[in-house]
Formats: structure tokens, C-alpha cells, sequence
């Protein structure tokens, strides 16, 4: 399961809780911060829990269309490196899932029409924190998870 927590009064930085529920667990604490800019203007938000709503349809879109080749979905926009993960699908239903990160660029330069390039050029610069396979279902459940906690807080 794929699951991402978020301190409503944190500051923009280290207020996101990412976490892989899956033997090994892991968690990653990411800012806020650049995820606006990531994202773009393409829809008005009008608070933080807009934009981490909007942040996590960006992340469950992008797992629901990930093929069998390695996609980066960026998680950890931080002004001194960007981390995220690298998923393919395996054998139809299951996913398989590194976080990796890199150096190479930061948050402030990646957005989210431009990803797919930046990474294509750095990929081989990604050093891996972690490797899982998770279900399709169950890393769609745990983002919806996180979707709707958020949604019952505001």
C-alpha cells in the first residue's frame, strides 16, 4: 500500500509523510514547498489540502497508467535534490515500485510537463533507497486513503 500523510499545520516543509505500508516500510518526509510549481496552474487551489489533493490525483494517475516501462512519478521536491519513484507494472495487477533519488536536479527545476525529459537524461544518476512489488489495487487504496483523510479534514 501507498500512503501519503499530511501536517495541515506545517510550514511547507517536511509536511508531507510518504509512506510504502509493504515488508520493508518505508517513509519519506518531502516539503510541500515546490509542489505548486510542479504542478502548474492548470486548475485555480485555493489552500494547501487543495493543492495535496491535487498532488496525490497527479500520483494516482500516473500509477494507473504506468506500462512496462519504468515511469518517475516525483515525490520529494527539495531544493537540493528531487526523489521519487520509478514504477513498471509486472504480470498485469502488480507493480514494481523503487524510491530513488538524485542530485542531478531540484525541485524548483522539475515540473510536471517536463519530468518525463529531465529523468529520461538522469535516469541512470538515480540511486535506489528501496524496492517493492505492490499491488495495482493496493497502492490505488492507499492513495485514495490519503485523498479522502485530507478531504475530511478541511
Amino acid at each position: 500500500m501507498i500512503r501519503i500523510l499530511f501536517d495541515e499545520q506545517g510550514d511547507s516543509h517536511s509536511d508531507i509523510f510518504f509512506k510504502i505500508d509493504v515488508a520493508p516500510s518505508f517513509l519519506q518526509v518531502a516539503d510541500l514547498y515546490f509542489v505548486g510549481d510542479f504542478l502548474g496552474n492548470e486548475e485555480k487551489r485555493e489552500s494547501k489540502e487543495d493543492l495535496m489533493i491535487a498532488f496525490i490525483d497527479y500520483i494516482q494517475a500516473t500509477v494507473l497508467s504506468v506500462a512496462k516501462e519504468e515511469t518517475f512519478i516525483p515525490i520529494d521536491l527539495s531544493d537540493e535534490y528531487v526523489g521519487g519513484l520509478l514504477v513498471s507494472r509486472k504480470n498485469g495487477e502488480l507493480l514494481k515500485v523503487k524510491y530513488v533519488w538524485t542530485d542531478k536536479f531540484r525541485g524548483f527545476e522539475i515540473t510536471r510537463a517536463h519530468v518525463e525529459k529531465m529523468v529520461k537524461d538522469q535516469k541512470a544518476e538515480f540511486r535506489v533507497e528501496g524496492e517493492w512489488l505492490i499491488s495495482m489495487e493496493g497502492a490505488i487504496n492507499g492513495l485514495t486513503w490519503s485523498r479522502e483523510k485530507i478531504k475530511r479534514t478541511t
